[in-house]
C-alpha cells in the first residue's frame, strides 16, 4: 500500500519537489518501526512513538492497527476485486471460505460482530469480536461498508477490513448475509455476488443439529430465515449447490478466476 501510493506520488510532476516525495515515504517507512521522521532543512529529526498506532476512535486499541488515513477506515477502495459470498446459517461458508484464503486462491476480510466467539473461533481469524458499543462507534464514524442486526447481535464489514486485504492484489473474498450483500452490490455494481446453497432443506436442517449449539424453535427460525434468503438468490451472479466441501471450494475457485460464467 506504502508503495504503491508512493509511486503515484512520484508521477506528479509539478505538484511535490523530488524532496517532498521523499519525506512521505521516509515518515511512512518510519510508522511501521515505531517512530516519525521529519524533514526540517538538510536535517533529519527521528521521533519514537510509544505504543501502537491505532485506529482513531479505538479506545482499547484491540483491533487492527496502523491504519494511515480516514479514507482507508470509511472508502471502499477496491470494489472490483471483491467477491461476496452468502448463503444460509448452516450452509457452510466459512468452510468453502477458509479452505480457498489456505490454498492462496483468494483472501478474506473478515466481518466485525458482536456475538460472542463461538467454540474454535478466534478474534481478528474468524471475526473482529467486538462490544455492542464499539460497533455503535464505528457505525457513528462511518467505518461500516454494511451492517445488520440478527439474533440480537451486530454484523457489518469495516472498510479497513476489505482495503487492507486487497493489498495483496489477489481476490477479496467476504461473507456477509443476504442484506448486506445485496447492499454492497447496490452501491459498488463492480463487487460479484456468490450464493451458496445446501442441496435440500432437510439437508440443512440435519447442519444446523449437527452443531449442537441450538434448540429447536432457534433451528425452525433460522430455517424460515433461509427460506427468505434462498429466495433472493436470483439477484447474485452465481449458485453454488454444496453438495460436498471440495466440489463447492473448486467451483467457488473457478468463479473466483474467472473460468465459471455468470448464471
Amino acid at each position: 500500500m506504502w508503495s504503491r501510493k508512493g509511486r503515484e506520488e512520484r508521477r506528479v510532476p509539478n505538484g511535490r519537489s523530488r524532496n517532498s516525495c521523499s519525506v512521505v515515504l521516509l515518515i511512512r517507512r518510519s510508522l511501521r518501526t515505531g517512530g516519525l521522521v521529519i524533514r526540517r532543512s538538510p536535517t533529519l529529526l527521528f521521533v519514537p512513538c510509544r505504543g501502537a498506532i491505532t485506529l482513531s476512535g479505538d479506545r482499547k486499541g484491540t483491533k487492527p492497527e496502523g491504519m494511515s488515513s480516514r479514507s482507508e477506515q470509511t472508502a471502499f477502495l477496491h470494489p472490483e476485486q471483491v467477491f461476496v459470498m452468502s448463503g444460509p446459517s448452516g450452509v457452510g461458508k466459512n468452510s468453502v471460505a477458509s479452505a480457498l484464503c489456505e490454498s492462496g486462491s483468494a483472501v478474506r476480510a473478515l466481518t466485525a460482530t458482536s456475538r460472542p466467539p463461538r467454540p474454535g473461533e478466534r478474534d481478528g481469524m474468524d471475526y473482529y469480536f467486538v462490544s455492542d458499543e464499539q460497533f455503535e462507534d464505528w457505525l457513528r464514524q462511518g467505518r461500516l461498508l454494511e451492517h445488520t442486526r440478527y439474533c440480537g447481535h451486530y454484523y457489518g464489514t469495516p472498510a479497513f477490513s476489505v482495503n487492507r486485504a486487497a493489498e495483496s492484489g489477489r481476490p477479496v473474498l467476504l461473507v456477509v448475509d443476504v442484506q448486506g450483500a445485496l447492499t454492497l452490490k447496490e452501491r459498488w455494481p463492480e463487487v460479484r455476488l456468490i450464493f451458496l446453497v445446501a442441496p435440500s432443506e432437510q439437508a440443512l436442517a440435519r447442519r444446523l443439529r449437527s452443531r449442537g449449539q441450538e434448540d429447536e424453535a432457534a433451528i425452525a427460525s433460522r430455517l424460515r430465515r433461509a427460506r427468505e434468503e434462498t429466495a433472493l438468490k436470483d439477484r447474485y451472479d452465481w449458485t453454488v449447490v454444496n453438495e460436498g466441501l471440495e466440489e463447492a471450494v473448486e467451483e467457488v475457485r473457478r468463479i473466483i478466476e474467472g473460468t465459471s460464467p455468470a448464471r
